[in-house]
């Protein structure tokens, strides 16, 4: 009877102590007293007579209230000149009146409506992220459709989408692309529910990113790829975790199946400590699966591997987001890692 007793107690203080675990990580985001604003520049542009001399004073009212993105947009993104000059306006009518660019804005205001839905999850996440790192900016969420040029662009003060990346991998615009540059495993991701995911991850890894992961070797990248995944399920923790990792359910059962035996192809290879950029690329850069480890396997492995030391690290120490984020002891985060053990 008394070890029956006792071992109720013990259950009890596991579950205690796990409760409190994962309340630890819990964002009180009602104390986080501001709104996110949304720009929807693409329905502004779209929305617009595609003479010149219309679509130039639409120009200009952007570059006067949003002058940090429309820089960004017209120069970096569209490339189609400084948002200042007079030529800009002649050379971004063309985009606007393309009936092929027109169709897909239609098929945007369709697939996305207001965005209003995307905007209160993005809100939300990013609310979290700044209730444990209060140094990170407040940004505007800007959406914008730019032909394919680019999908999410982060910036100090600005959240660009490219809405247009996320219709559906069977759009029929989608289709027309070039394999070359956009191969069938790019093409797959260019799913709507991935839109906030992507997005967040992309600003994360902005905010977040340093010099000095990227100076060093394999670890120092993992670890950053992993505490950028790791706060990302932090701000949005109704996410899988596959779709914070851009995976398929496949790469993420791939993942999880086959991490030990990664691991001990990264340790018995001498690659942890390595600073030969194509070794750090096979389990860090973008693919149909990881150079080197068979053509079923999930790519950029060393995210996923970095995310559970970071997961496992947080679990077994007292330490607050904003440290986690600020080790820079690598071994320490390495120290007691199990590859075997898949953190909850």
């Amino acid at each position: 009877m008394v070890r029956r007793v006792f071992s109720v107690m013990v259950l009890g203080l596991v579950l205690l102590l796990h409760s409190c675990e994962g309340k630890r990580f819990e964002a009180d985001i009602d104390t986080q007293n501001y709104t996110i604003d949304l720009v929807r520049i693409d329905q502004q542009a779209f929305n617009q007579e595609v003479r010149k001399d219309v679509l130039a004073g639409w120009m200009q009212n952007l570059q006067q209230n949003h002058p940090a993105f429309s820089k960004i947009y017209f120069e970096n993104i569209m490339r189609v000149g400084a948002a200042s000059d007079s030529t800009t306006a002649q050379n971004y009518s063309m985009f606007v009146s393309d009936t092929l660019w027109q169709q897909v804005q239609e098929d945007i205001n369709e697939t996305f409506g207001d965005f209003s839905a995307q905007q209160k999850q993005l809100e939300k996440a990013i609310k979290r992220a700044r209730y444990f790192l209060p140094f990170l900016p407040k940004p505007t969420v800007y959406t914008f459709n730019s032909g394919f040029n680019v999908a999410v662009y982060p910036d100090s003060s600005v959240l660009g989408i490219g809405l247009e990346w996320f219709l559906n991998p069977e759009h029929p615009t989608v289709n027309m692309l070039p394999p070359t540059q956009f191969p069938r495993y790019k093409r797959n991701r260019m799913l709507p529910e991935l839109v906030v995911p992507a997005a967040m991850r992309g600003w994360l890894l902005q905010q977040l990113y340093e010099p000095y992961y990227f100076q060093q070797d394999l670890l120092r990248e993992m670890v950053f790829y992993g505490k950028v995944l790791f706060l990302a399920q932090v701000a949005l923790p109704e996410e899988p975790l596959h779709t914070l990792l851009n995976y398929n359910e496949d790469e993420m059962a791939w993942a999880l199946k086959n991490q030990e035996a990664v691991w001990q192809q990264v340790v018995g290879r001498d690659l942890l400590f390595s600073t030969n950029a194509r070794e750090v690329a096979k389990l860090t850069q973008d693919g149909p699966f990881a150079n080197g480890f068979g053509n079923s396997s999930a790519p950029r492995l060393g995210w996923y591997l970095g995310y559970v030391m970071v997961k496992q690290y947080a679990q077994r120490s007292d330490a607050d987001i904003q440290t986690l984020i600020k080790e820079h002891n690598e071994q320490e985060i390495l120290k007691n890692f199990r590859p075997d053990k898949t953190p909850e």
